[in-house]
């Protein structure tokens, strides 16, 4: 899920995921790493907004 707000002055970008299994085996687990990896990876890139 995402969710932005503007407050005028600044752009606020909130996510969230949610998973509903609890108990996951280890090869379910290196690959959850990876994704969530990946997710804050993703998140601490820069968004550039180019105005047309």
């Amino acid at each position: 899920m995402l969710k932005a707000q503007n407050d005028g002055r600044r752009v606020t970008i909130f996510s969230r995921l949610l998973t509903r299994k609890v108990r996951h085996n280890h090869q379910e687990y290196f690959y959850l790493r990876e994704f969530f990896a990946r997710i804050v990876q993703v998140q601490n890139t820069d968004l550039i907004f180019v105005k047309d």
